[in-house]
């Protein structure tokens, strides 16, 4: 969920009179389905390596290693004081793979997990047991979502992303031109 958090961190940003020159986004390259089933197995199992028909979780070692290209940029850019011109290198070189179905699910997700976090602070702070059964629904709901909604979501985007076509190709706010 890189979109929505590269707005809130530009936001954060401007608050402090800062300005995001440039960013990188490494991300798993696996089906919803698959990563979200991957990094369940990461979370609750502590296992990251691929096991039986699943990949290793998040995103993977080459990805990380190749990120090392951007670096080499980076340097070029902060030495000749050019920072403006580091997004559109950083783009140029693939520094961001964006998908138009992902802005529109994480929007929804974004509106959740804001919802799920109020209410389950309502009972606490971090470690009180009473948050514990709203943490549990909580999974729950994070199981329903992922599995169950997240698929009609995609279907309904796909269905529907001509009609959005225009808005989701416009994301400069988000470093994706």
């Amino acid at each position: 969920m890189w979109l929505m958090g590269i707005r809130q961190v530009k936001e954060y940003l401007q608050g402090i009179q800062a300005k995001l020159v440039g960013h990188i986004v490494l991300q798993d390259r696996y089906h919803n389905w698959v990563s979200g089933l991957t990094i369940v197995r990461w979370l609750m199992f502590g296992k990251k390596r691929a096991s039986f028909l699943l990949p290793d979780a998040g995103v993977s070692d080459a990805d990380i290693q190749n990120s090392s290209q951007y670096g080499e940029i980076i340097r070029k850019v902060t030495n000749k004081k050019e920072l403006a011109d580091m997004q559109d290198l950083l783009l140029a070189a693939g520094a961001i793979n964006y998908k138009p179905s992902v802005l529109f699910l994480e929007k929804m997700g974004h509106r959740m997990f804001g919802f799920w976090a109020k209410f389950i602070r309502m009972k606490g702070e971090f470690g009180n047991p009473k948050r514990l059964f709203r943490q549990n629904l909580f999974f729950c709901y994070l199981l329903i979502a992922l599995f169950l909604l997240s698929p009609f979501a995609q279907l309904f985007f796909n269905l529907t992303y001509p009609l959005h076509r225009v808005g989701y190709n416009r994301l400069n706010d988000c470093g994706v031109k």
